[in-house]
């Protein structure tokens, strides 16, 4: 579902207080001493869990305790699996507080997800959230940032608010559950946008990961003084360690049986259970900058959901070179926010979609425009509008594009922001229209091939054509591989062709045809085989006439001949006849007979010609079954007793 407007997707209930719809005012924050105690919070709420998401206004009731009991201290808390109706009811209930909540959609269809008290309702659905103070400085639209998530499950984005003026961001992550690897490339992105998109600013981050302290996720927010393999940027505030950024320590406490010390390892990387339903797990956190003080920290006990409520009180330098207002004139108009979305992949052709965000701090949402640079491949690419933040983007040849959002508040120079797109070559479609499969004809006659094929890429192709006698067609295609064979000698052929791109992208298909020689000879024999008997004798007589009777018999089962079609002798021993024939006196079957005189072998495969004019699929009778029907590997059986001979 596409949205027409960035603030319509990303603001909620906050929509209003950017548009003046309301008379709520983002109050500018108060002069600001070299730091700032705060009470900050996390906290899943579970209303899209199917358990604890079926309460009503108790849970959001519950986290307003929660937050006055507090008091004033109280900055912000990050939430999770939050319902729509919950954060208007935090927005009615305090009224000191303003809440960003930016929804959640799933599937390909980007449908939305909802709480399980409000299964039916848009009111019940699941958003992401920030609960802040009003006065704490937030002067830009939230904004919410795609982490690339596949678009097969529930669609998770960062959700971030900013002040601009103070150069503190806060925002809100919740990351798949499931794939290890969707996780990761989310907390990646997670982390690589915080790092680039908010450079300079104190960057506060607060989230469910889905995932331990000591995961291949977290390495992405610890500080590499931890580590345990951790490139983040962040201290966790419920670390066992403080503010100590390193491994861990040694402890030890007492045996309560020997009396005697038990000493043992503290790691850093670790801190309270936040989750219910996973003992001991600590799978929520609050990511703080390296100079935030951390005094304390605690998972508290929630009531209407399976985690835990994470508090931290801490002390947040202000930024000396921003320090940001405090009554007089207005902070000056910022440059917009913008973000290019995650690294795009698909297929040439296909359309492919780039979910950029940009926000700024006027009363509108800044002109955003999309431009791109060919990194590798010649293609050409288009964008399906270029002037929104969430459009399409379509090449006509594989390659790799850089991909760039501009966005421009007519104040301050246009910003920019880019990521990366790799389109991959998709083979080219053949069709084989012609021969028909078992086609026949007489040998010195042209056997046409037509096989068009498609591409979705701009490719050059070769088209080659083996023909099973030992000769190969190759040749440039221009949307066809068509091309016309004389054999010279009778025979079943296998014809493959085969069609290439100039990225090395291939089709094929193979048909076998029939081509026969009615001066080529004739095939006699008689004997017995495994479980039965059999006689044979086809011939072309003037003006191409089939005359001979073929018979065989296997167990119950007793075949004759009724009409012959074709017959095909080689001049290396081997021949092969196809009719129609009754079984056990029925008609309306058909059958093949391959025959190979010295030492003498048959095979007689034996089908219902309602089931088609040649056997494909399903047959009354082969006894080599499962061997191919071209007659050079058939594979007849070796006969018991008798002989066939193979007339030239």
């Amino acid at each position: 579902m596409m949205r027409s407007t960035l603030r319509r997707r990303l603001f909620g209930g906050l929509l209003a207080a950017f548009t003046g719809a309301t008379a709520l005012t983002l109050t500018a924050p108060p002069a600001q001493a070299a730091a700032t105690d705060y009470i900050i919070g996390q906290f899943n709420i579970a209303g899209g869990n199917d358990k604890w998401g079926t309460h009503g206004m108790e849970a959001p009731d519950a986290l307003v305790t929660s937050v006055q009991t507090r008091g004033s201290k109280l900055a912000f808390v990050t939430i999770q699996e939050g319902c729509r109706d919950w954060m208007e009811r935090l927005r009615e209930k305090l009224p000191d507080y303003e809440v960003a909540y930016d929804a959640i959609n799933g599937g390909t269809d980007d449908h939305p997800i909802r709480c399980y008290h409000e299964r039916d309702n848009p009111k019940g659905d699941q958003v992401n959230a920030v609960l802040y103070r009003k006065d704490f400085g937030v002067d830009t639209a939230p904004v919410a940032y795609d982490l690339g998530t596949p678009r097969d499950k529930e669609h998770r984005e960062m959700l971030c608010v900013a002040s601009q003026a103070r150069k503190i961001v806060i925002c809100s992550v919740h990351l798949s559950s499931g794939d290890l690897g969707d996780r990761r490339n989310e907390a990646a992105r997670a982390a690589d946008i915080l790092r680039t998109t908010y450079a300079g600013y104190t960057r506060l981050l607060g989230g469910d990961t889905n995932d331990d302290p000591l995961s291949a996720v977290s390495d992405n927010f610890y500080a590499p003084g931890y580590e345990h393999g951790a490139h983040g940027e962040f201290k966790e505030v419920d670390s066992p360690c403080g503010n100590d950024v390193k491994e861990g320590y040694d402890s030890w406490t007492w045996d309560p049986i020997s009396g005697f010390p038990i000493p043992y390892h503290v790691v850093c990387r670790s801190g309270e259970t936040t989750h219910k339903g996973l003992t001991g797990q600590k799978i929520d956190y609050l990511f703080v900058p390296l100079n935030v003080t951390v005094h304390s920290a605690d998972a508290t006990s929630s009531k209407y959901s399976d985690h835990i409520p994470l508090w931290a009180d801490v002390t947040v330098p202000e930024n000396p070179a921003d320090p940001g207002g405090g009554g007089g004139e207005p902070p000056a108009n910022r440059p917009p926010v913008v973000y290019a979305g995650p690294s795009v992949a698909g297929d040439e052709g296909g359309v492919l979609t780039l979910r950029g965000a940009a926000s700024d701090d006027g009363a509108t949402a800044p002109a955003v425009s999309w431009s791109y640079r060919t990194l590798e491949g010649s293609a050409t690419c288009s964008f399906g509008t270029r002037n929104r933040p969430v459009t399409t983007f379509t090449c006509t040849d594989n390659g790799v594009f850089e991909v760039t959002l501009t966005a421009d508040d007519g104040v301050n120079p246009p910003v920019s922001d880019s990521t990366e797109v790799t389109v991959a070559n998709t083979p080219p479609k053949l069709t084989l229209n012609g021969p028909k499969p078992w086609q026949v004809f007489r040998a010195g006659t042209a056997v046409p091939v037509a096989a068009p094929f498609t591409d979705a890429g701009a490719d050059t192709h070769t088209c080659a054509i083996t023909w099973d006698d030992g000769t190969t067609d190759s040749f440039a295609g221009s949307g066809s591989c068509d091309r016309s064979h004389t054999f010279a000698h009778a025979g079943m052929y296998t014809l493959k062709v085969q069609v290439t791109d100039d990225d090395g992208g291939s089709d094929s298909a193979t048909v076998l045809v029939i081509v026969y020689d009615p001066d080529a000879g004739f095939v006699t024999g008689g004997g017995n085989t495994a479980d039965g008997h059999f006689t044979l004798n086809p011939k072309y007589l003037p003006h191409e006439r089939l005359n001979g009777k073929v018979t065989y018999s296997s167990g119950d089962l007793s075949v004759r001949s009724t009409e012959l079609e074709w017959l095909v002798v080689t001049g290396y021993g081997k021949a092969a006849a196809k009719g129609a024939a009754e079984v056990n006196g029925e008609t309306g079957y058909g059958f093949v007979a391959y025959a190979v005189d010295d030492p003498g072998n048959l095979r007689v495969v034996v089908w219902k010609l309602s089931d088609g004019a040649y056997p494909d699929g399903t047959v009354v009778h082969d006894n080599r079954a499962g061997a191919s029907y071209d007659l050079d590997a058939a594979d007849p059986p070796e006969i018991r007793t008798g002989s066939i001979t193979v007339h030239n």
